[in-house]
């Protein structure tokens, strides 16, 4: 009998414990879903918002500083520039550059992030120094052009200067421009000049010039016009695949030997897409005003790959 009691007695306590087992597990699992439930609202509410800020980072800028726009003379259009920035909303990382700045590697490591437009902010020497390693990038370059001199290229892409070429960049109106490329390692937007020296020119390997002396002089041109005296004005066609080199020849004769100068013949100009230029003895070659010594380049144009935004009175 007391036995019976007692296993009778055991089975109400299970029973009354697997209730309350049963009852905590509903609990915890309601618990779980209201959890749950609440983790999706916050997912579909948040995602929007999540959209709009990878979207911000696609379109992101981002603004190279050449150090002398941070100098006195400056200072006070770059807090006007500055401040367009933000009326326009064009802000984005600020990053200043030196002679030592690797420009290519940079641009690669912020279009990690989304960046999709990159600001040159300078002179003519500060777009040579980015894009003599950084012009074949994927990414759409602008330029804000500082000071009164050394922008002869924002002249020629129609960007007016100083706080005005903010207006341009808002504008956005993006063309794709040529540009020279040397060697198949670094590239050129304006021009490229070769002074008396003694070269053989090989032209699209249809006609060859070589000189017997060091009197010929050499320009290539693609968003400025020719530096050598005498060559033909408005031959700016940034857009035809093609670039125009201008041969000038030294003259020989009483002239040059009368006035103890050297005195050129009119220069010839040829259309092409590429170009060897080579030399027995090493050359100077100033490229986009950036000088080196070489003694063979290969010039060829990339067609249409650079992505520049450009104003209304651009010259082309």
């Amino acid at each position: 009998m007391k036995t019976a009691l007692s296993s009778a007695k055991n089975h109400s306590t299970s029973v009354r414990t697997a209730r309350r087992v049963a009852s905590s597990a509903v609990r915890v699992v309601s618990h779980r879903t209201t959890e749950l439930a609440s983790i999706r609202e916050l997912v579909r509410t948040a995602r929007p918002h999540v959209a709009e800020v990878a979207n911000a980072r696609g379109n992101a800028y981002l603004y190279l500083y050449d150090s002398f726009v941070r100098e006195s003379p400056h200072k006070d259009v770059m807090r006007i520039v500055e401040k367009r920035f933000v009326d326009f909303g064009l802000s984005g990382k600020v990053i200043r550059i030196t002679p030592f700045t690797n420009c290519r590697s940079l641009i690669e490591d912020e279009l990690r992030y989304g960046v999709k437009t990159v600001v040159i902010v300078g002179n003519d020497e500060t777009v040579a120094k980015v894009m003599s390693r950084a012009a074949d990038l994927d990414v759409v370059f602008g330029l804000i052009p500082i000071g009164k001199k050394g922008n002869d290229l924002a002249e020629s892409l129609g960007i007016p200067l100083n706080e005005e070429s903010c207006n341009t960049l808002a504008a956005r109106k993006i063309e794709l421009l040529d540009y020279g490329v040397i060697n198949n390692q670094r590239f050129f937007l304006t021009s490229l000049h070769i002074k008396n020296a003694r070269l053989r020119i090989t032209c699209d390997n249809t006609f060859v010039v070589k000189a017997d002396k060091d009197n010929v002089e050499l320009a290539v041109s693609n968003l400025l016009p020719s530096s050598i005296q005498g060559a033909p004005t408005g031959l700016l066609h940034p857009q035809d695949g093609r670039l125009e080199v201008f041969i000038r020849p030294q003259v020989s004769g009483v002239l040059s030997g009368l006035f103890n100068r050297r005195v050129y013949s009119k220069p010839s100009v040829f259309a092409f897409r590429r170009l060897l230029v080579s030399a027995a003895r090493p050359f100077d070659m100033a490229t986009d005003g950036r000088e080196t010594q070489e003694s063979s380049v290969e010039i060829t144009v990339a067609s249409k790959k650079l992505k520049m935004i450009v104003g209304k009175e651009r010259r082309f």
